[in-house]
């Protein structure tokens, strides 16, 4: 398993952490695999990180013909289902890059 650190926009990231989403499409260059964690940390294009952060366990990574071939989707458990194990851990790493965030403003 890996921890995958990806910035994404805030409409995408509200749609996740509201649970309308499920999936994502990511460019294939981490070899993404089953069992791995997304970590997003919210991206407001015109500002910057934001203090917004989830984390999603990849639960299927998909390969298709109708979309780019470097590209792949993510099936993605919801925030809400994150393993009681990997809470802890995952709190720690995104407490880590809001500080980092806080730093930079």
């Amino acid at each position: 398993m890996t921890d995958h650190h990806l910035k994404i926009n805030t409409y995408w990231f509200l749609e996740i952490v509201n649970l309308n989403k499920n999936w994502e499409i990511r460019k294939n260059d981490r070899d993404f695999k089953v069992g791995d964690w997304l970590i997003l940390f919210e991206y407001n294009i015109g500002g910057g990180y934001t203090s917004g952060s989830t984390a999603c366990e990849v639960l299927g990574v998909h390969k298709s013909s109708f979309i780019n071939p470097d590209m792949v989707i993510l099936s993605l458990g919801l925030p809400e289902e994150i393993a009681d194990e990997h809470k802890d851990s995952l709190a720690i790493i995104m407490k880590n890059q809001q500080d980092k965030i806080a730093e930079a403003a």
